[in-house]
């Protein structure tokens, strides 16, 4: 998703992740998201091969929508939350 992306790091800090804590360069973008533009920091990392995840959504993307999964379906509906 971010390959392409010419990403400078904002800051570093320490993250805990799915591999435990790790230092790591934090960034930050403007997420587009139908007419919201969101401006969000986050990291990029590896992710262990036993766990076979693909991607770990972090709390200050969670508070900004209301999330709902349908694991079955691999379908995911995110609802914008209006301040």
């Amino acid at each position: 998703m971010f390959k392409d992306q010419d990403l400078i790091p904002v800051r570093t800090s320490e993250i805990l992740t799915a591999n435990g804590i790790i230092e790591l360069p934090i960034y930050n973008k403007n997420f587009h998201y139908d007419t919201q533009i969101l401006n969000l920091d986050f990291t990029l990392t590896d992710l262990a091969n036993p766990l076979k995840i693909q991607a770990l959504i972090g709390k200050n993307f969670i508070d900004k929508f209301n999330i709902m999964l349908l694991g079955n379906e691999k379908l995911c509906s995110l609802q914008p939350i209006t301040e």
